[in-house]
Protein backbone atom coordinates (compact mmCIF):
# COMPACT_ATOMS: atom_id res chain seq x y z
CA UNK A 1 0.00 0.00 0.00
CA UNK A 2 1.02 3.57 -0.43
CA UNK A 3 1.95 6.01 2.17
CA UNK A 4 0.34 8.42 0.75
CA UNK A 5 -1.14 9.64 3.36
CA UNK A 6 -4.69 11.48 2.37
CA UNK A 7 -8.48 11.70 4.02
CA UNK A 8 -12.03 12.90 3.44
CA UNK A 9 -15.05 14.81 4.76
CA UNK A 10 -18.77 14.92 5.42
CA UNK A 11 -20.72 18.15 5.06
CA UNK A 12 -22.97 18.61 8.05
CA UNK A 13 -25.06 21.28 9.78
CA UNK A 14 -25.72 21.15 13.50
CA UNK A 15 -28.43 23.60 14.55
CA UNK A 16 -28.30 24.79 18.15
CA UNK A 17 -31.66 26.26 19.10
CA UNK A 18 -31.18 27.90 22.47
CA UNK A 19 -34.12 28.48 24.81
CA UNK A 20 -34.50 31.12 27.52
CA UNK A 21 -32.26 29.25 29.93
CA UNK A 22 -29.52 29.05 27.27
CA UNK A 23 -29.64 25.23 27.19
CA UNK A 24 -28.82 24.17 23.60
CA UNK A 25 -31.02 21.69 21.84
CA UNK A 26 -29.18 19.96 19.00
CA UNK A 27 -31.03 18.69 15.95
CA UNK A 28 -29.61 16.81 12.99
CA UNK A 29 -26.95 14.08 12.83
CA UNK A 30 -24.42 13.87 15.63
CA UNK A 31 -22.24 11.14 14.13
CA UNK A 32 -19.00 12.70 12.90
CA UNK A 33 -16.24 11.06 10.88
CA UNK A 34 -12.55 11.97 11.00
CA UNK A 35 -11.97 14.67 8.38
CA UNK A 36 -15.61 15.74 8.33
CA UNK A 37 -16.28 19.47 7.97
CA UNK A 38 -18.91 20.67 10.43
CA UNK A 39 -20.77 23.99 10.60
CA UNK A 40 -22.24 25.04 13.96
CA UNK A 41 -24.99 27.65 13.95
CA UNK A 42 -27.06 29.15 16.79
CA UNK A 43 -30.48 30.44 15.78
CA UNK A 44 -31.36 31.66 19.28
CA UNK A 45 -29.21 32.19 22.33
CA UNK A 46 -25.89 33.60 23.43
CA UNK A 47 -23.24 34.41 20.86
CA UNK A 48 -20.16 32.27 20.42
CA UNK A 49 -16.78 33.62 21.53
CA UNK A 50 -14.13 33.33 18.83
CA UNK A 51 -11.46 30.71 19.50
CA UNK A 52 -13.23 29.18 22.49
CA UNK A 53 -13.91 25.73 21.08
CA UNK A 54 -12.58 22.26 21.76
CA UNK A 55 -13.32 18.61 21.09
CA UNK A 56 -12.88 16.29 24.07
CA UNK A 57 -12.68 12.71 22.82
CA UNK A 58 -13.50 9.44 24.58
CA UNK A 59 -9.97 9.14 25.99
CA UNK A 60 -9.86 12.71 27.28
CA UNK A 61 -7.84 14.02 24.35
CA UNK A 62 -8.40 17.72 23.69
CA UNK A 63 -8.40 19.26 20.21
CA UNK A 64 -8.60 23.04 19.79
CA UNK A 65 -8.64 25.54 16.90
CA UNK A 66 -4.82 25.45 16.85
CA UNK A 67 -4.76 21.67 16.30
CA UNK A 68 -3.26 20.70 12.94
CA UNK A 69 -5.92 20.14 10.26
CA UNK A 70 -8.73 21.43 12.48
CA UNK A 71 -9.40 24.20 9.88
CA UNK A 72 -11.36 26.29 12.37
CA UNK A 73 -13.13 29.31 10.83
CA UNK A 74 -15.13 31.83 12.88
CA UNK A 75 -17.78 33.58 10.77
CA UNK A 76 -19.78 35.44 13.41
CA UNK A 77 -21.11 35.12 16.93
CA UNK A 78 -23.76 32.84 15.50
CA UNK A 79 -21.67 30.56 13.27
CA UNK A 80 -18.31 28.83 12.93
CA UNK A 81 -16.95 25.73 11.25
CA UNK A 82 -14.22 23.16 11.81
CA UNK A 83 -12.99 19.84 10.50
CA UNK A 84 -12.75 16.77 12.73
CA UNK A 85 -8.96 16.35 12.98
CA UNK A 86 -7.06 13.07 12.66
CA UNK A 87 -5.91 11.08 15.68
CA UNK A 88 -9.06 11.62 17.73
CA UNK A 89 -10.21 8.64 19.75
CA UNK A 90 -13.41 7.18 18.38
CA UNK A 91 -16.56 6.83 20.44
CA UNK A 92 -18.56 9.30 22.55
CA UNK A 93 -17.13 12.82 22.60
CA UNK A 94 -18.12 16.36 23.53
CA UNK A 95 -17.98 19.62 21.62
CA UNK A 96 -17.40 22.47 24.06
CA UNK A 97 -18.13 25.95 22.68
CA UNK A 98 -17.55 29.17 24.58
CA UNK A 99 -20.34 31.76 24.58
CA UNK A 100 -21.03 35.07 26.26
CA UNK A 101 -23.19 33.32 28.88
CA UNK A 102 -21.09 30.22 29.45
CA UNK A 103 -20.02 27.13 27.48
CA UNK A 104 -22.29 24.99 25.36
CA UNK A 105 -21.60 21.24 25.59
CA UNK A 106 -22.82 18.94 22.83
CA UNK A 107 -22.63 15.14 22.87
CA UNK A 108 -21.47 13.56 19.59
CA UNK A 109 -20.06 10.25 18.39
CA UNK A 110 -16.77 10.11 16.46
CA UNK A 111 -16.03 7.47 13.83
CA UNK A 112 -12.94 6.45 11.87
CA UNK A 113 -13.61 5.14 8.37
CA UNK A 114 -12.33 1.99 6.66
CA UNK A 115 -12.78 2.48 2.91
CA UNK A 116 -12.69 -0.24 0.27
CA UNK A 117 -14.54 -1.58 -2.77
CA UNK A 118 -17.08 -4.35 -2.39
CA UNK A 119 -16.24 -5.99 -5.73
CA UNK A 120 -19.75 -5.29 -7.03
CA UNK A 121 -19.49 -1.72 -8.25
CA UNK A 122 -19.45 0.12 -4.93
CA UNK A 123 -16.95 1.97 -2.78
CA UNK A 124 -17.93 1.58 0.87
CA UNK A 125 -16.87 3.35 4.07
CA UNK A 126 -17.27 1.17 7.16
CA UNK A 127 -16.61 2.13 10.76
CA UNK A 128 -13.26 0.62 11.75
CA UNK A 129 -14.72 -0.04 15.23
CA UNK A 130 -17.99 -1.50 13.96
CA UNK A 131 -17.85 -2.68 10.34
CA UNK A 132 -21.56 -3.44 10.40
CA UNK A 133 -22.07 0.33 10.38
CA UNK A 134 -21.81 1.64 6.80
CA UNK A 135 -20.98 5.35 6.76
CA UNK A 136 -20.92 6.02 2.99
CA UNK A 137 -21.36 4.34 -0.39
CA UNK A 138 -20.55 5.31 -3.96
CA UNK A 139 -20.97 3.67 -7.37
CA UNK A 140 -17.79 2.86 -9.26
CA UNK A 141 -16.42 1.05 -12.29
CA UNK A 142 -16.25 -2.71 -12.66
CA UNK A 143 -13.82 -5.13 -11.05
CA UNK A 144 -11.37 -4.50 -8.21
CA UNK A 145 -10.55 -0.89 -7.32
CA UNK A 146 -7.40 0.90 -6.28
CA UNK A 147 -7.98 3.56 -3.63
CA UNK A 148 -5.67 6.45 -2.80
CA UNK A 149 -6.10 9.28 -0.29
CA UNK A 150 -5.26 12.89 -1.04
CA UNK A 151 -2.81 14.80 1.13
CA UNK A 152 -5.34 17.53 1.96
CA UNK A 153 -7.26 14.81 3.84
CA UNK A 154 -10.63 15.68 2.33
CA UNK A 155 -10.66 13.77 -0.95
CA UNK A 156 -9.66 10.40 -2.36
CA UNK A 157 -9.32 8.74 -5.73
CA UNK A 158 -10.72 5.38 -6.77
CA UNK A 159 -10.01 3.69 -10.07
CA UNK A 160 -10.73 0.39 -11.74
CA UNK A 161 -7.81 -1.10 -13.70
CA UNK A 162 -10.33 -3.32 -15.52
CA UNK A 163 -12.10 -0.53 -17.40
CA UNK A 164 -9.77 2.37 -16.57
CA UNK A 165 -12.47 4.41 -14.84
CA UNK A 166 -11.18 7.04 -12.42
CA UNK A 167 -13.33 8.84 -9.84
CA UNK A 168 -12.24 11.71 -7.62
CA UNK A 169 -14.49 11.55 -4.57
CA UNK A 170 -15.05 13.20 -1.21
CA UNK A 171 -17.49 13.14 1.65
CA UNK A 172 -18.10 16.90 1.47
CA UNK A 173 -21.72 16.41 0.54
CA UNK A 174 -24.99 17.31 2.21
CA UNK A 175 -26.24 13.81 1.35
CA UNK A 176 -24.88 11.73 4.22
CA UNK A 177 -25.35 8.37 2.51
CA UNK A 178 -23.22 8.79 -0.62
CA UNK A 179 -19.79 10.15 -1.43
CA UNK A 180 -19.51 13.57 -3.01
CA UNK A 181 -17.96 14.01 -6.46
CA UNK A 182 -14.98 16.35 -6.82
CA UNK A 183 -14.81 15.95 -10.59
CA UNK A 184 -16.65 13.93 -13.25
CA UNK A 185 -15.48 10.35 -13.69
CA UNK A 186 -13.56 9.45 -16.81
CA UNK A 187 -12.03 6.41 -18.42
CA UNK A 188 -8.35 6.90 -19.14
CA UNK A 189 -8.32 3.61 -21.02
CA UNK A 190 -10.68 4.70 -23.76
CA UNK A 191 -11.98 8.24 -24.01
CA UNK A 192 -9.33 10.55 -22.54
CA UNK A 193 -7.75 12.53 -25.42
CA UNK A 194 -4.07 11.83 -25.91
CA UNK A 195 -3.98 8.91 -23.52
CA UNK A 196 -5.84 5.70 -24.41
CA UNK A 197 -3.77 3.83 -21.84
CA UNK A 198 -4.43 1.12 -19.28
CA UNK A 199 -3.84 2.46 -15.73
CA UNK A 200 -2.26 0.28 -13.07
CA UNK A 201 -1.64 2.65 -10.16
CA UNK A 202 -2.47 6.23 -9.26
CA UNK A 203 -1.32 9.02 -6.96
CA UNK A 204 -3.45 11.98 -5.87
CA UNK A 205 -1.84 15.41 -5.48
CA UNK A 206 -3.59 18.67 -4.63
CA UNK A 207 -3.68 19.85 -8.25
CA UNK A 208 -4.25 16.59 -10.05
CA UNK A 209 -3.33 12.95 -10.46
CA UNK A 210 -0.18 11.06 -11.39
CA UNK A 211 -1.13 7.86 -13.23
CA UNK A 212 1.09 4.85 -13.97
CA UNK A 213 -0.02 3.20 -17.22
CA UNK A 214 1.17 0.76 -19.85
CA UNK A 215 2.13 3.73 -22.06
CA UNK A 216 4.08 5.68 -19.47
CA UNK A 217 3.42 7.83 -16.44
CA UNK A 218 1.26 10.89 -17.00
CA UNK A 219 -0.89 13.45 -15.23
CA UNK A 220 -4.55 14.34 -15.11
CA UNK A 221 -5.46 17.89 -14.12
CA UNK A 222 -8.56 18.90 -12.20
CA UNK A 223 -9.62 22.46 -13.03
CA UNK A 224 -12.48 24.68 -11.88
CA UNK A 225 -15.06 25.42 -14.56
CA UNK A 226 -17.74 27.82 -13.42
CA UNK A 227 -19.30 26.29 -10.33
CA UNK A 228 -17.97 22.82 -11.19
CA UNK A 229 -14.80 21.03 -12.17
CA UNK A 230 -13.43 19.12 -15.13
CA UNK A 231 -10.65 16.59 -15.61
CA UNK A 232 -8.25 16.83 -18.52
CA UNK A 233 -5.05 15.06 -19.54
CA UNK A 234 -1.97 17.07 -18.54
CA UNK A 235 1.10 15.52 -20.11
CA UNK A 236 3.29 12.45 -20.16
CA UNK A 237 5.98 12.78 -17.50
CA UNK A 238 7.90 9.81 -18.86
CA UNK A 239 7.30 7.20 -21.52
CA UNK A 240 10.53 5.34 -20.83
CA UNK A 241 8.66 2.24 -19.66
CA UNK A 242 5.32 0.61 -19.03
CA UNK A 243 4.74 1.61 -15.41
CA UNK A 244 2.74 -0.34 -12.85
CA UNK A 245 3.41 1.10 -9.36
CA UNK A 246 3.86 4.56 -7.85
CA UNK A 247 4.63 5.94 -4.38
CA UNK A 248 5.45 9.28 -2.75
CA UNK A 249 7.63 10.40 0.18
CA UNK A 250 6.94 13.07 2.75
CA UNK A 251 7.82 16.64 1.76
CA UNK A 252 11.60 16.85 1.40
CA UNK A 253 11.78 20.64 0.88
CA UNK A 254 9.43 23.52 0.22
CA UNK A 255 10.83 24.08 -3.25
CA UNK A 256 10.79 20.43 -4.34
CA UNK A 257 7.80 19.14 -2.43
CA UNK A 258 7.75 15.37 -2.08
CA UNK A 259 9.72 12.78 -4.06
CA UNK A 260 7.69 10.54 -6.37
CA UNK A 261 8.87 7.17 -7.67
CA UNK A 262 7.31 4.96 -10.36
CA UNK A 263 8.38 1.42 -11.22
CA UNK A 264 8.11 -0.05 -14.67
CA UNK A 265 9.40 -2.39 -17.37
CA UNK A 266 11.49 -1.49 -20.41
CA UNK A 267 10.85 -3.84 -23.28
CA UNK A 268 8.82 -6.99 -23.02
CA UNK A 269 10.28 -8.96 -20.12
CA UNK A 270 13.82 -8.01 -19.21
CA UNK A 271 14.71 -4.65 -17.62
CA UNK A 272 12.95 -3.16 -14.62
CA UNK A 273 13.48 0.53 -13.91
CA UNK A 274 12.54 3.30 -11.51
CA UNK A 275 11.85 6.88 -12.55
CA UNK A 276 12.02 9.52 -9.80
CA UNK A 277 10.84 13.15 -9.91
CA UNK A 278 9.55 15.84 -7.54
CA UNK A 279 5.96 16.87 -6.87
CA UNK A 280 6.76 20.62 -6.93
CA UNK A 281 6.26 22.20 -9.33
CA UNK A 282 3.43 19.95 -10.50
CA UNK A 283 5.17 17.34 -12.69
CA UNK A 284 5.20 17.68 -16.49
CA UNK A 285 7.21 16.23 -19.35
CA UNK A 286 9.79 18.95 -18.63
CA UNK A 287 10.32 17.90 -15.00
CA UNK A 288 13.80 16.81 -13.99
CA UNK A 289 13.78 13.02 -13.81
CA UNK A 290 16.20 10.37 -12.60
CA UNK A 291 16.02 6.89 -14.14
CA UNK A 292 17.51 3.96 -12.22
CA UNK A 293 17.85 0.41 -13.55
CA UNK A 294 17.04 -2.26 -10.98
CA UNK A 295 17.84 -5.39 -12.97
CA UNK A 296 17.97 -6.81 -16.47
CA UNK A 297 17.07 -10.30 -15.22
CA UNK A 298 13.32 -9.73 -15.06
CA UNK A 299 10.93 -6.83 -15.39
CA UNK A 300 8.07 -7.88 -13.13
CA UNK A 301 8.17 -5.36 -10.27
CA UNK A 302 4.80 -5.59 -8.52
CA UNK A 303 5.21 -2.82 -5.93
CA UNK A 304 7.45 0.09 -5.05
CA UNK A 305 7.81 2.04 -1.80
CA UNK A 306 9.78 5.15 -0.90
CA UNK A 307 10.93 6.08 2.59
CA UNK A 308 9.27 9.09 4.18
CA UNK A 309 12.61 10.92 3.97
CA UNK A 310 12.84 10.18 0.25
CA UNK A 311 16.38 8.86 0.73
CA UNK A 312 15.67 5.17 0.03
CA UNK A 313 13.44 3.25 -2.35
CA UNK A 314 12.37 -0.39 -2.20
CA UNK A 315 10.80 -2.66 -4.83
CA UNK A 316 9.83 -6.33 -5.02
CA UNK A 317 10.01 -8.74 -7.96
CA UNK A 318 7.95 -11.94 -7.44
CA UNK A 319 9.45 -13.73 -10.49
CA UNK A 320 12.92 -13.42 -8.99
CA UNK A 321 11.66 -13.60 -5.37
CA UNK A 322 13.82 -10.57 -4.76
CA UNK A 323 13.80 -7.31 -2.81
CA UNK A 324 15.68 -4.28 -4.13
CA UNK A 325 16.87 -1.40 -1.94
CA UNK A 326 18.06 1.79 -3.63
CA UNK A 327 19.87 4.78 -2.17
CA UNK A 328 18.59 7.70 -4.20
CA UNK A 329 21.58 10.06 -3.91
CA UNK A 330 24.20 7.47 -4.91
CA UNK A 331 21.84 5.47 -7.19
CA UNK A 332 23.24 2.37 -5.48
CA UNK A 333 21.00 -0.70 -6.04
CA UNK A 334 21.29 -3.66 -3.66
CA UNK A 335 19.27 -6.84 -4.37
CA UNK A 336 18.29 -9.22 -1.58
CA UNK A 337 16.80 -12.66 -2.17
CA UNK A 338 13.80 -13.24 0.11
CA UNK A 339 14.11 -16.80 1.34
CA UNK A 340 10.93 -18.46 2.52
CA UNK A 341 8.77 -15.86 0.80
CA UNK A 342 6.57 -16.97 -2.08
CA UNK A 343 5.03 -14.38 -4.39
CA UNK A 344 6.03 -11.07 -2.71
CA UNK A 345 3.37 -8.60 -3.87
CA UNK A 346 3.28 -5.57 -1.58
CA UNK A 347 5.78 -3.72 0.55
CA UNK A 348 5.90 -0.70 2.82
CA UNK A 349 8.46 1.22 4.86
CA UNK A 350 7.30 1.13 8.50
CA UNK A 351 8.45 2.13 11.99
CA UNK A 352 9.90 5.47 10.97
CA UNK A 353 11.67 3.98 7.93
CA UNK A 354 13.63 1.64 10.23
CA UNK A 355 11.85 -1.45 8.94
CA UNK A 356 10.45 -2.77 5.72
CA UNK A 357 7.36 -5.00 5.52
CA UNK A 358 6.90 -7.38 2.59
CA UNK A 359 3.65 -9.29 2.07
CA UNK A 360 4.23 -12.78 0.68
CA UNK A 361 0.92 -13.96 -0.72
CA UNK A 362 1.49 -17.64 -1.52
CA UNK A 363 3.56 -18.47 1.56
CA UNK A 364 1.08 -16.52 3.77
CA UNK A 365 3.79 -14.61 5.59
CA UNK A 366 4.64 -11.04 6.43
CA UNK A 367 8.40 -10.60 6.25
CA UNK A 368 9.79 -7.78 8.40
CA UNK A 369 13.29 -6.50 7.66
CA UNK A 370 15.44 -4.14 9.68
CA UNK A 371 16.71 -1.50 7.29
CA UNK A 372 20.02 0.34 7.55
CA UNK A 373 20.82 2.18 4.34
CA UNK A 374 20.62 -0.38 1.55
CA UNK A 375 21.07 -3.33 3.92
CA UNK A 376 17.90 -5.30 4.67
CA UNK A 377 18.33 -7.75 7.56
CA UNK A 378 15.55 -10.30 8.23
CA UNK A 379 13.90 -9.39 11.53
CA UNK A 380 10.77 -11.48 11.85
CA UNK A 381 8.63 -13.76 9.66
CA UNK A 382 5.00 -13.68 10.75
CA UNK A 383 2.28 -16.03 9.53
CA UNK A 384 -0.71 -14.08 8.16
CA UNK A 385 -4.00 -15.12 6.60
CA UNK A 386 -5.49 -18.44 7.64
CA UNK A 387 -5.66 -22.05 6.51
CA UNK A 388 -8.23 -21.09 3.87
CA UNK A 389 -7.47 -17.41 3.20
CA UNK A 390 -4.41 -15.84 1.61
CA UNK A 391 -3.30 -12.31 2.54
CA UNK A 392 -4.47 -9.83 -0.04
CA UNK A 393 -3.25 -6.25 0.58
CA UNK A 394 -1.32 -4.05 3.02
CA UNK A 395 -2.06 -0.66 4.53
CA UNK A 396 0.17 1.20 6.98
CA UNK A 397 -1.71 3.83 8.93
CA UNK A 398 -0.60 6.98 10.70
CA UNK A 399 -0.66 5.36 14.14
CA UNK A 400 2.08 2.87 13.20
CA UNK A 401 -0.20 -0.12 12.71
CA UNK A 402 0.11 -2.36 9.66
CA UNK A 403 -3.18 -3.84 8.42
CA UNK A 404 -3.48 -6.93 6.19
CA UNK A 405 -6.69 -7.76 4.35
CA UNK A 406 -7.57 -11.36 3.49
CA UNK A 407 -9.13 -12.83 0.40
CA UNK A 408 -12.74 -13.91 0.95
CA UNK A 409 -12.90 -11.48 3.88
CA UNK A 410 -11.03 -10.58 7.04
CA UNK A 411 -8.61 -8.03 8.47
CA UNK A 412 -5.48 -8.56 10.56
CA UNK A 413 -3.22 -6.03 12.27
CA UNK A 414 0.44 -5.87 13.38
CA UNK A 415 2.34 -3.27 15.38
CA UNK A 416 5.21 -3.27 12.90
CA UNK A 417 7.50 -1.22 15.13
CA UNK A 418 7.17 -3.49 18.15
CA UNK A 419 10.17 -5.38 19.50
CA UNK A 420 7.95 -8.45 19.53
CA UNK A 421 5.40 -7.96 16.72
CA UNK A 422 2.34 -10.23 16.73
CA UNK A 423 -0.56 -10.68 14.33
CA UNK A 424 -4.11 -10.31 15.61
CA UNK A 425 -7.51 -10.28 13.90
CA UNK A 426 -9.76 -7.22 13.77
CA UNK A 427 -13.22 -8.28 14.90
CA UNK A 428 -16.18 -7.96 12.58
CA UNK A 429 -14.38 -7.92 9.22
CA UNK A 430 -14.90 -11.56 8.22
CA UNK A 431 -17.28 -10.61 5.41
CA UNK A 432 -15.35 -7.54 4.21
CA UNK A 433 -13.11 -8.24 1.20
CA UNK A 434 -10.59 -5.46 0.60
CA UNK A 435 -8.27 -5.78 -2.38
CA UNK A 436 -7.33 -2.14 -1.81
CA UNK A 437 -8.24 -0.10 1.24
CA UNK A 438 -7.26 2.74 3.54
CA UNK A 439 -8.07 3.74 7.10
CA UNK A 440 -8.56 7.29 8.28
CA UNK A 441 -5.85 8.47 10.66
Amino acid sequence: MKNIISLFAFSLLLLLQVSCDSSPQVSGPKNLVVGQPVTIHVQQGSNFVEGQFKIVDSEGGIFTPTTSLMEYSFFSGKEFSFRVPPNVATGPAKLEIGSTSGPYKIDVNLYRGFVTGDGAGNVVMYSIDNPRKVLRRGSMGIGTYQLRMLNDQSNFVAFSPTDGRIDWLSVDNSDTSTFGVVAPSLSIASDTPGVNAKPSDILALSRGLVVATDRGVGTLLVNSVGAGTEVSFGSWISQAAAFNAVDISDVISEGAGARIVVAGAVGATTESVLVVFNSVPFPTNNSTKVQISLTTDGANVTDVAIARSGAYIAAVNPDLNRLFLVEFDSRNVVPTDITGCQNPRSLQFVAGDQRLAVLCVNSKTLELFSVAGTTATPYRSLPVGSDTKKPLALYYDASGLLYISLEEGGLQVVDAGSSNPEVSSVAGFDSVIAGSFFIQP
